[in-house]
């Protein structure tokens, strides 16, 4: 299989971790088609609606075009490596699918395992690397993220908005897009955004048909 394909699998499996078809699965949708003018009688000057039919007619408001169908926003799984590393989606590609084991899913918090449980709000993928393979990732330790914030005393780490309960897990330095610093009375909340997913720009002249997983 090829890094590509493999990445795209993933990918897939995420949208059904978030509980909603793909886009590309959805049945197509028929084209809009132009809505028919609306005739309106015009009456002889001084002589008003009212007057002819005994009924107010009020002006026929503007009719507004249907809006353009749009991508929906998806919520993204936590992407796990050797049960430690936090991936962002864009870091699959950094793995070789030659090198990968096993690929666990856990759809809920009852299903996964206690240090991960508090992630498993859209779902966490765990991809666990043959022994001996190595990976091309730099990582960062929760406890080297508070010292360059230059935070002292007990920090409470989330990710995306989600408690971070393990102290042992380490982020992708590629994947982390920012900090979000919180005070609250004596807490200090360091919330770590992640990079979001950005698909490889198609060449010049891909045509994608939807409902077909080939192009």
């Amino acid at each position: 299989m090829r890094a590509s394909q493999f990445i795209m699998l993933l990918l897939i499996t995420a949208g059904c971790l978030a509980g909603l078809p793909s886009w590309a699965q959805r049945a197509a949708v028929a084209p809009l088609m132009p809505l028919p003018p609306v005739l309106q009688s015009v009456l002889p000057a001084g002589l008003g609606e009212a007057a002819k039919t005994g009924v107010a007619v009020s002006p026929t408001a503007p009719v507004t075009p249907a809006a353009t169908a749009t991508r929906p926003v998806l919520p993204e799984p936590v992407y796990l490596l050797d049960a430690h590393i936090i991936l962002g989606p864009n870091g699959l590609s950094k793995l070789t699918p030659q090198d990968i084991a096993k690929v666990d899913i856990y759809k809920t918090a009852a299903s996964t395992p206690a240090p991960w449980r508090s992630l498993a709000a859209h779902g966490i993928l765990s991809i666990t690397l043959k022994p001996g393979a190595k990976h091309r990732l730099r990582t960062k330790s929760l406890t080297r993220i508070q010292r360059q914030l230059k935070l002292t005393g007990p920090v409470i780490f989330q990710l995306n908005g989600l408690p971070i309960e393990s102290a042992s897990l380490r982020v992708a330095t590629q994947a982390i897009a920012g900090f979000d610093v919180l005070h609250h009375d004596a807490e200090i909340v360091v919330n770590i955004r992640l990079v979001p997913y950005r698909p490889t720009p198609l060449p010049p002249g891909s045509i994608y048909i939807r409902g077909v997983a080939g192009r």
